[in-house]
């Protein structure tokens, strides 16, 4: 709707807000272990080894809060006015050696959370062996 150079722009701004929470959570923890990459066009992958479920939700949902706060005008959604983000993300208690199988269910939630209306948070435990 705006162009391909305020679309770079807009990726840009949701990054450095993506990596300024990852940032500030590896702060609070206080281990540096997280980290956030584009994964492809306009989805992004936050990796934290070793957290917990809480973690993860916590940090999935001042993602979300984060891009929210932002306030980056965008006329063509209604709901909001502003870009959002949709998070999926999912838990694995253990290193399982499947991790194609975790970014599955992370992108699955990430479905949900945009057929549950967007500008939220959608997230999956998963046990050993899933």
């Amino acid at each position: 709707h705006y162009g391909h150079l305020q679309g770079d722009d807009c990726l840009r701004d949701v990054a450095k807000a993506i990596a300024a929470t990852v940032e500030a959570d590896n702060a609070r923890i206080g281990n540096g272990a997280a980290f956030a990459a584009r994964y492809g066009g306009e989805e992004f992958a936050v990796v934290l080894p070793m957290a917990s479920a809480e973690r993860t939700a916590h940090v999935a949902h001042s993602l979300v809060d984060a891009v929210h706060g932002i306030a980056i005008a965008h006329e063509k959604n209604a709901d909001w006015g502003r870009v959002t983000i949709s998070a999926g993300g999912a838990h694995l208690p253990q290193a399982s050696g499947s991790i194609a199988s975790l970014f599955r269910a992370a992108d699955t939630c990430l479905y949900q959370a945009k057929d549950k209306g967007r500008n939220r948070a959608e997230l999956l435990h998963l046990a050993l062996g899933s």
